[in-house]
């Protein structure tokens, strides 16, 4: 079975000492195989019991078509989960395994994005999503704008769990569940963030040219595109951020947590613009709202973001964002 696993696009399977000579190769392509030949399981299984059409039937707002789980189905074919460098795989350049990061990824937001059933970090894990776009804008020096702003929409759809007034099947069945609040399990600040509507955030990679890119290039799709994008996204985040009350969002240091309630937000620095790390929320808020005006977001929605901000971190001086 390992000689079998070992053949790569038709080569001869490595001698059994190869195994442990530590070239990334004998890890990788066994491990390619494997998951390419579970994946390929669990489309069969999907076509032969007609599963691809029964998300509807399992959760109160499935898709109407794709995968009915919590678990992942193509996220994990990624170099970046499968690679031994963690970007790609040996026997691919870097431009080609970041173009394979956003395809896999992507299609496990259009297979399956939680149907509003997140579990943590699955099935996708949000911030890998929008890392590796703005890797791939940079490796291959073309936009991925649509791709790009599915992402926020897709993720802000499955974190947001509120009870629906009008839910499509209203039965019993259903096991509704009232919305779990501000944290892991439901609108999670760490991953919902205003900053996304400008650039592409996470904690690896700070690349500021190409994560903005994935942004500025909606303009070339249509003048005016992004902008437009950017105030319906920033309107429908603060319509659902400011239903919370103060109190109820998680204080504490680490990716979890937004900042204590007594953290000082510090303006952008020179050598680092907006925010990569989840852990800095607050100054992630900070610094987006002058960017925001100064992409001509409407003023009145940068003025909520301002006073939002002003009451989660108290300390702040958000007087000296007024316009």
């Amino acid at each position: 079975a390992m000689a079998l696993l070992g053949r790569d696009r038709g080569g001869a399977a490595p001698a059994e000492a190869d195994w442990s000579s530590g070239d990334p190769r004998f890890c990788e392509r066994p491990m390619r195989s494997l998951h390419h030949r579970a994946t390929v399981r669990q489309w069969e299984l999907g076509q032969r019991f007609a599963l691809e059409d029964a998300p509807p039937d399992v959760y109160p707002w499935g898709e109407a078509r794709g995968r009915a789980s919590t678990e992942r189905q193509v996220f994990d074919l990624a170099p970046h989960r499968l690679g031994n460098d963690s970007f790609g795989f040996v026997h691919l350049d870097r431009r080609t395994s970041s173009y394979f990061n956003t395809a896999w990824y992507q299609l496990q937001v259009i297979l399956n994005a939680g149907n509003r059933r997140p579990v943590d970090h699955r099935p996708p894990d949000w911030k890998y999503q929008t890392n590796h776009l703005a890797h791939a804008v940079e490796a291959s020096g073309h936009g991925a704008s649509p791709r790009y702003v599915q992402t926020p929409i897709k993720m802000g759809q499955n974190l947001d769990v509120r009870r629906p007034m009008d839910a499509r099947r209203p039965a019993p069945h259903f096991p509704f569940r009232d919305d779990p609040g501000p944290n892991e399990a439901g609108w999670w600040l760490t991953h919902v963030a205003p900053w996304l509507l400008l650039n592409a955030s996470g904690s690896f990679w700070n690349r500021s040219e190409a994560r903005e890119a994935v942004m500025a290039d909606l303009d070339r799709i249509e003048p005016g595109l992004r902008l437009t994008i950017q105030n319906a996204l920033l309107r429908a985040w603060l319509d659902k951020t400011e239903s919370y009350p103060i109190s109820a969002w998680p204080r504490g240091e680490g990716q979890d947590n937004v900042n204590p309630i007594g953290y000082v937000p510090t303006p952008e620095r020179a050598d680092e613009r907006l925010v990569a790390d989840s852990s800095t929320t607050a100054d992630g808020v900070y610094r987006a709202i002058p960017r925001l005006r100064a992409a001509g977001v409407r003023e009145d929605l940068v003025e909520r973001l301002r006073v939002w901000g002003d009451r989660m971190w108290l300390a702040g001086d958000w007087g000296a964002l007024r316009r």
